[in-house]
């Protein structure tokens, strides 16, 4: 079956969390990276929000407990086949099309990205506030 383009002017707004992690193969018995991501779309923007803001606090907890990985190292102090790398990323997504969307981070990212991402999603609540009235 072959995809249908979608041909969108608007983009189809959404919250995306995201995570890797990996030991670069320095576990002999977890040599695959773990990449994941969940999708918090609806109506409700503001709902879609909360869902994915308690999920990305639930993951990194559960994620914090696991016993069956090796311990998180930061990448100055990670030691090959002792440590492994987990990045955990709560972004607002603007999806155009399959080749064309942007991802605006809110959590998991270094603080500049983080600032314009939330000014960014200040002016799309506006947005949809003032198309509501």
């Amino acid at each position: 079956m072959q995809k249908q383009e979608l041909n969108l002017k608007e983009p189809i707004i959404f919250y995306k969390v995201s995570e890797h992690l990996t030991t670069f193969g320095g576990d002999e018995n977890k040599t695959e990276p773990l990449d994941s991501g969940k999708e918090f779309k609806g109506s409700s923007l503001l709902k879609c929000a909360r869902e994915a803001t308690a999920y990305y606090y639930k993951r990194w907890a559960e994620i914090e407990k696991s016993d069956h990985i090796l311990p998180f190292a930061s990448p100055q102090n990670f030691e090959y086949g002792k440590n492994s790398a987990y990045l955990l990323t709560l972004s607002l997504v603007c999806y155009y099309s399959e080749d064309d969307q942007i991802e605006h981070f809110l959590l998991g990212s270094d603080n500049s990205d983080t600032r314009e991402a939330e000014e960014y999603e200040k002016l799309i609540s506006m947005d949809i506030a003032l198309h509501s009235l």
